[in-house]
């Protein structure tokens, strides 16, 4: 977590710190990351990061914290503009995460954002943790009128799928982007598995 001091800075000084980092993420891979090439990009001491931040794992931390809120409100947004469709915003927010791949920069800080939850536990620990915060509000914006949930336990559950098709698909595309078209077709099919399963018909010995 950045230290008190980091919170006090003017807004524009802060905003050319994170800048300089996110510039640092879209240029090179996630384990190339250099401090040096981040305190350069912001015009700051070297000794002055270091009272900002414990070191850059601490930094990379609050910009996973910022990238969370910023696909929540990606999420949010989305979910408002199609009623509250929960299947239709899925595919429409792993539309956009492509589309934004197809930029070269996008497409590298993209790619490192998910190598740092993949290789930090703490990371991933911290999105969790903080992600619950957003489900209830998630589930208040859902339209619920056509599915078969009774309460948030059983959207919970449905939350994971969808939110792991989610990962995967976006994974898929960033790690493949020419092969973008055909991974978005598949992310298609899934979700119409999910929505309207794969038995035929009821039956009752199932």
């Amino acid at each position: 977590m950045p230290t008190e001091r980091f919170f006090n800075l003017p807004d524009e000084k802060r905003k050319r710190i994170i800048h300089a980092a996110h510039e640092e993420m879209g240029r090179v891979l996630y384990d190339q990351i250099s401090i040096n090439k981040i305190i350069q990009r912001a015009d700051i001491p070297r000794g002055s990061f270091y009272q900002y931040f414990a070191n850059l794992d601490d930094l990379l931390s609050y910009m996973m914290e910022d990238f969370q809120e910023q696909l929540y409100e990606i999420i949010a947004e989305t979910l408002k503009s199609v009623d509250g469709d929960a299947f239709k915003t899925v595919f429409l927010v792993i539309s956009k995460f492509a589309e934004m791949g197809e930029q070269g920069q996008n497409c590298t800080l993209i790619r490192n954002v998910f190598q740092c939850l993949r290789e930090n536990v703490h990371f991933m620990k911290k999105i969790q943790h903080r992600g619950i915060e957003y489900e209830e509000q998630l589930y208040n914006m859902v339209d619920k009128s056509n599915l078969n949930i009774n309460s948030i336990e059983e959207y919970r559950d449905v939350e994971y799928l969808l939110a792991m098709l989610l990962w995967n698909s976006v994974m898929e595309i960033f790690i493949n982007m020419n092969k973008k078209e055909e991974i978005i077709k598949k992310t298609k099919r899934r979700l119409e598995i999910i929505k309207y399963g794969v038995i035929k018909e009821e039956n009752p010995n199932v």
